[in-house]
């Protein structure tokens, strides 16, 4: 597994969790919050395939240090890409795609792209509903 950080507009991970997912064809918008008050909208456009799966089940991922103290990556190699690599990925053979993972404190999301994603922070309403 080789992997590498990406630089976002999220500063501090205290409770990283997937809140939602959106899928429409054109993008895929992830809901995301890394703690009590701050939420992003993490949008990946024209993605190519993604997976969400809880993170008990992606083990092979866990043994690179890259991976496990850090929550939005790249995976340059050794990941589910190269998997759908061996099955002869056309996709891939067209566009190089590139594979990133948002993790979570218990679910993940794998995606296939050509472009990183744009990261939004979601304004959260903290006032209290009478």
């Amino acid at each position: 597994m080789k992997a590498k950080k990406l630089n976002t507009i999220i500063q501090k991970f205290n409770t990283p969790e997937i809140l939602a997912i959106n899928y429409n064809l054109d993008k895929l918008d992830i809901k995301y919050s890394v703690d009590k008050t701050d939420e992003y909208l993490i949008r990946f456009e024209n993605p190519f395939g993604f997976k969400c799966i809880h993170e008990r089940d992606m083990m092979d991922y866990w043994n690179d240090k890259t991976v496990t103290d850090n929550w939005i990556l790249e995976i340059i190699e050794g990941g589910w890409l190269d998997q759908e690599k061996s099955r002869s990925f056309i996709s891939d053979e067209m566009f190089q795609l590139r594979e990133f993972l948002i993790e979570g404190i218990d679910y993940c999301i794998s995606v296939f792209s050509l472009n990183e994603p744009i990261i939004k922070p979601i304004e959260i309403n903290t006032r209290k509903k009478k």
